[in-house]
C-alpha cells in the first residue's frame, strides 16, 4: 500500500517506490504506520472516489516487461480531511475494489469500469469519463 495524507508527491515517485518494493520480493505491499487507521477512516466516509490505472513494472516476478499491472486509488470526498490510499495489484479484476472496500456503505464516484459493480452496499455514481453525468444502476 502506498499512503499519503495532505501531501503532494509526484506520480514518478510512487512508481519508483512500488518498483523498489516489488524487486525486493514483496508479494503484496502491506499497510505501514497509520495505514490501518487511514483505511478505517476512509471506509467510515459517506462519499469516496475510486479509480484504477495501468502501471508497467519492468522487472516483476512472473510477468513480462510488456505486461500491465494496476494501481488502484481510493480517496475521500470533499468536506472532510483528505485521505488517499494507493493499492498495487497485478490484475484489474473487480475483486480488488470489492475486497478493499469491504464494509463501506455510501456513494462511490467511479468511471464506467464494470468491476466496481462487484462492490456490495454502495451507490455507484460517476461521470463516465465526461460523457455526461450518470448514475450507474446495479
Amino acid at each position: 500500500m502506498m499512503i499519503r495524507m495532505r501531501r503532494m508527491c509526484s506520480c514518478y515517485a510512487h512508481v519508483q517506490w512500488l518498483r523498489r518494493a516489488r524487486t525486493r520480493g514483496h508479494r503484496r505491499i502491506g499497510y505501514f504506520g497509520t495505514g490501518n487507521v487511514m483505511k478505517a477512516y476512509l471506509l467510515r466516509q459517506d462519499v469516496l472516489h475510486a479509480d484504477e490505472t495501468t502501471l508497467q513494472v519492468l522487472r516483476e516476478l512472473g510477468k513480462t516487461a510488456q505486461s500491465s499491472s494496476y494501481l488502484w486509488l481510493y480517496r475521500t470526498g470533499s468536506g472532510v480531511s483528505t485521505a488517499v490510499i494507493y493499492d498495487y495489484q497485478k490484475t484489474s479484476g473487480g475483486e480488488h475494489p470489492q475486497i478493499f472496500l469491504s464494509g463501506f456503505k455510501g456513494y462511490l464516484h467511479v468511471d464506467g469500469y464494470a468491476g466496481y459493480h462487484k462492490v456490495p452496499g454502495v451507490t455507484l455514481v460517476g461521470f463516465g469519463h465526461m460523457r455526461g453525468v450518470n448514475t450507474m444502476k446495479r
